[in-house]
C-alpha cells in the first residue's frame, strides 16, 4: 500500500489539514516529493506500511491495498482498540471484503476486531477499473470505529483467548467446549434467549452473540 503516482494524495490535500503520503518506491518516492514540493498539506514518507510509525493523534487512513498483504495491513491498523485510528477506507480483493463483513459464517480474525471496529462494504469495483486490471474484482472496506465499543480494550486479551480456544475445536458445538464454565441448562437458556441452535459452532455466532458469550463466562468465572 502506497501513495504511487500521487492522484489520490492530491484529491486529499484538497479536503484535509494534513495529508501523509507513505511509499516504498524509491523512484516515486522522489516523484511525489517533487510534486508536492511545494505543499504545506501533504508529508511525504519513505517506508513501508507495515513498518512506519503510525500517528499518535486521530487519524484516517486511504489506500488500495496489495492484494498479499491485506491481513498483516489490517493487523496493523486494527490489532490495538485502544489506538488513535478513526476510520480506513480501503481498496481490497472483493472476495476478502466479503469475508470481513459476513456475520455468519464468521472468521475468527474478524470476530476478534468485532468489538471495537465496524467493518462494511461501500461498493465492488470491477477489475477492469484497474490497469493493469488483476485477475479478480476489487471492493471499498469501510472501516470505522464503534462509537461505543462493545467491550473495553483492557478485556481484548481475555476475548481473544476464548475466541482461540473455541476455534481450535471450531467443527465442535460451542456449547460442548462452554460446559464447564455454564452447565448445559445456563447454555440452553443463553441459546434461547439469543435465538441459536443448542449445538451452534463458534463460526456461527456474530461479533454480539460472542460478547454476550463472553460475558457469560467471564461473570460465571468471576
Amino acid at each position: 500500500m502506497g501513495a504511487g503516482s500521487g492522484r489520490l494524495t492530491a484529491l486529499l490535500a484538497n479536503r484535509a489539514a494534513q495529508v501523509t503520503a507513505i511509499e516504498l518506491d524509491h523512484a516515486l518516492v522522489t516523484h511525489l516529493r517533487r510534486a508536492f514540493a511545494g505543499s504545506s498539506v501533504v508529508s511525504v514518507i519513505a517506508g513501508d506500511i507495515l513498518r512506519v510509525g503510525l500517528p499518535s493523534s486521530p487519524y484516517r487512513v486511504f489506500g488500495n491495498v496489495p492484494f498479499a498483504i491485506t491481513t498483516s495491513v489490517l493487523r496493523r491498523l486494527l490489532d490495538d482498540p485502544s489506538g488513535p485510528l478513526q476510520r480506513a477506507d480501503l481498496i481490497v480483493q472483493a472476495e476478502v471484503a466479503e469475508k470481513r463483513t459476513a456475520a455468519r459464517r464468521s472468521s475468527q480474525l474478524s470476530l476478534g476486531w468485532g468489538p471495537w471496529w465496524s467493518v462494511s462494504t461501500a461498493r465492488r469495483i470491477s477489475r477492469a477499473a484497474f490497469a493493469p486490471p488483476p485477475t479478480v474484482d476489487a471492493a471499498m472496506l469501510v472501516i470505522e470505529r464503534r462509537r461505543v465499543p462493545l467491550l473495553d480494550p483492557a478485556e481484548r486479551s481475555a476475548y481473544l483467548g476464548e475466541l482461540h480456544s473455541a476455534f481450535r475445536s471450531s467443527s465442535q458445538p460451542l456449547g460442548r467446549q462452554l460446559r464447564r464454565a455454564v452447565g448445559q441448562r445456563g447454555w440452553k437458556r443463553f441459546t434461547d434467549e439469543r435465538g441459536l441452535p443448542f449445538d451452534v459452532r463458534p463460526f456461527d455466532l456474530d461479533v454480539f452473540d460472542w460478547v454476550a458469550a463472553f460475558r457469560m463466562v467471564s461473570d460465571l468465572r468471576g
